[in-house]
């Protein structure tokens, strides 16, 4: 199975290695902007908003994270090649 997410070469985590990798990307992206509008459009106040889209982002992020561990390359702390 080729890997969808590969480790970065400087730093910790992965990028985007195929286009499976890229649409996962593009469509957590998306779920964030989709979010925002919605939340945007409802017109609650500040703290409101912020309330209900905090979690909303944990959770989207932590799933983009499951998905890279389940699909890319074993991320690790690097310095270079």
């Amino acid at each position: 199975m080729k890997h969808w997410f590969r480790a970065k070469t400087y730093g910790y985590g992965w990028t985007p290695a195929t286009w499976q990798g890229w649409l996962v990307l593009a469509l957590y992206l998306a779920l964030i902007f989709a979010t925002f509008f919605v939340i945007d459009s409802y017109s609650l106040s500040e703290k409101e908003s912020v309330i209900v889209f905090l979690p909303l982002m944990l959770v989207y992020t932590f799933a983009l994270i499951f998905i890279c561990v389940r699909t890319g390359e074993k991320a690790r702390w690097r310095w270079g090649n």
